[in-house]
């Protein structure tokens, strides 16, 4: 016969029999009191000897915790692989974002279907139905950029800013006999293309030019940011 006592946890060492439990009560039908003082004695002898049982709910917060490391080692491999979500939104690519006035700018787009029909929109009463159009911002200012797509009334948007256009500025004085050195005086210019008649150019800031003879010279400054 066999068969499980059923105990109560009272603290961590104190153990109880539940005397009325089926399996006790029915005890004297097969078993006579002195065995049942027996099997009694043998349950206190257990708790006499500090035997504790098993916590169930110790070992359920146990594995939590470790479930709970598994689930954050996993968050930090993802990140560590930049494993981030792919932006599948439509959007606009601009060759830049700042411009100056006169300096071509182009545009393009990103997650869009190659059916889709363009309206593009560049805040200046200028209209486009191409799909990478190409514009110039002869004036200064910040525009908003804007493409209506056929079949949606959703509008993606960008910003250019326009920057008034430096003006070219420069000095010149004669180091020596068929050398000359030239300043780049332009404002908000940190790019210079020099072009003197057909026989020299250069892209420095402040060149020496040097002429084998004397004459006029066509001197040509274009600067850019």
């Amino acid at each position: 016969m066999s068969g499980e006592i059923p105990l109560v946890l009272l603290d961590d060492n104190d153990v109880s029999v539940d005397e009325s439990h089926p399996f006790i009560e029915g005890a004297d039908k097969d078993v006579n009191n002195s065995n049942k003082d027996n099997l009694i004695a043998e349950v206190q002898s257990i708790v006499q000897e500090n035997k504790t049982l098993p916590k169930t709910v110790s070992v359920i917060e146990k594995h939590s915790v470790e479930v709970k490391n598994q689930l954050e080692e996993k968050s930090t491999e993802k990140i560590e692989k930049n494993e981030a979500p792919i932006n599948t939104a439509p959007f606009i690519i601009s060759s830049a974002v700042e411009i100056c006035a006169g300096e071509k700018i182009e545009f393009k787009t990103e997650n869009i279907s190659e059916t889709a029909r363009f309206l593009w929109n560049f805040g200046n009463a200028d209209f486009s139905t191409e799909t990478n159009p190409v514009r110039t911002f002869n004036e200064p200012g910040e525009y908003n950029v804007t493409l209506i797509l056929s079949k949606s009334t959703e509008k993606i948007e960008s910003k250019i800013i326009v920057l008034p256009k430096p003006e070219a500025k420069f000095a010149w004085n004669e180091r020596s006999k068929g050398q000359v050195k030239f300043s780049n005086l332009s404002e908000k210019a940190d790019a210079s293309y020099w072009q003197i008649d057909d026989e020299f150019t250069s892209t420095d800031i402040n060149p020496t030019f040097e002429y084998s003879k004397a004459g006029k010279k066509l001197v040509t400054l274009k600067g850019g940011e």
